[in-house]
């Protein structure tokens, strides 16, 4: 801004010059003062505005800048002092919203660089909380009869889906209302609520004052199968919590199938869409692909 002003006031004074030697010796030079008082008065308001309006915004940046500070200081205490998963990331949806309608409004850049150091412990605390959960946790469920699975994509979802099928199907709400039919993978009140858990990626990921632009990046990506400019990013994504990361996936993907045929059927779920028929999931960079998953094995013993 400053910049602005300076190139400004210079112009303004190069007009007054070029102008006073135009009609020097002139029968209107009796009227150069008066011009050049008429111009220098309209620079100075000018400059005014200018300076009142810059004043103005990093007036607006500073109090954003401290109701953000304070919206993250908040949910890293809550995040640190709270024991139970399910207050805490309420909470992170409470945060994230708060964060979402404030950061338009930092747009000084020493406000937005010390934000972005307080937002690195944020992103631990987040990333520490959904590593303690296990597969059963996903479904709000005390049972510890859980498929072995390694960290892969493919491997976390498979394990879920097993454990899904095996414990949870058929139990929901929804489930009930259609005769024990049908079911939706993680049903009311059998499941985590995956909009809260991309909020809580997203603030693992994103840099402070982007995470809305971020939310969006992510919640698009959960729902495609492949893509290609976006390989890296999935795959440092999907590292931070694999787990949590193949539950949303599944959440976003599946869908019911399969009315049961016996009293002892429980309901199913399918893939909306794979890669191709070997791959769930092959996201590149260029010409690089992040590790292509492979369709968990649950639904390719149902194909």
């Amino acid at each position: 801004m400053s910049k602005l002003v300076l190139w400004l006031f210079i112009s303004g004074y190069i007009l007054i010059l070029i102008t006073y030697h135009r009609f020097e010796g002139t029968e209107y030079l009796g009227d150069i003062p008066t011009m050049i008082s008429a111009v220098a008065t309209s620079i100075a308001v000018f400059i005014a505005l200018i300076t009142y309006i810059s004043n103005l915004n990093k007036e607006r940046s500073k109090t954003a800048y401290y109701a953000y500070k304070e919206s993250l200081e908040s949910l890293n205490k809550t995040l640190t002092t709270t024991e139970s998963f399910q207050d805490k990331l309420y909470y992170i949806g409470v945060c994230f919203d708060s964060l979402a309608k404030i950061e338009p409004y930092v747009t000084e850049k020493e406000h937005q660089d010390i934000l972005a150091s307080s937002h690195i412990s944020i992103k631990y605390q987040v990333q520490k909380a959904l590593n303690q959960l296990d597969v059963n946790d996903y479904f709000l469920s005390d049972i510890k009869d859980i498929n072995e699975y390694d960290l892969t994509i493919s491997s976390c979802a498979n394990s879920l889906c097993e454990y899904w099928q095996t414990n949870i199907s058929g139990e929901s709400r929804w489930s009930k209302s259609s005769d024990g039919r049908w079911d939706v993978f993680a049903c009311c009140p059998y499941g985590v609520d995956e909009e809260l858990l991309v909020k809580a990626f997203t603030l693992m990921v994103s840099e402070a004052v982007k995470i809305r632009k971020t939310y969006e990046l992510l919640e698009t990506l959960f729902k495609k199968t492949s893509s290609e400019n976006y390989g890296s990013f999935v795959q440092e994504t999907s590292h931070l919590c694999p787990l949590a990361f193949a539950y949303i996936l599944l959440k976003f993907q599946t869908e019911p199938i399969r009315i049961p045929q016996s009293i002892n059927d429980k309901p199913r779920i399918q893939l909306r869409k794979t890669y191709n028929d070997k791959y769930w999931l092959y996201h590149r960079e260029g010409v690089v692909a992040w590790s292509p998953q492979k369709i968990p094995d649950y639904f390719k013993k149902r194909l």
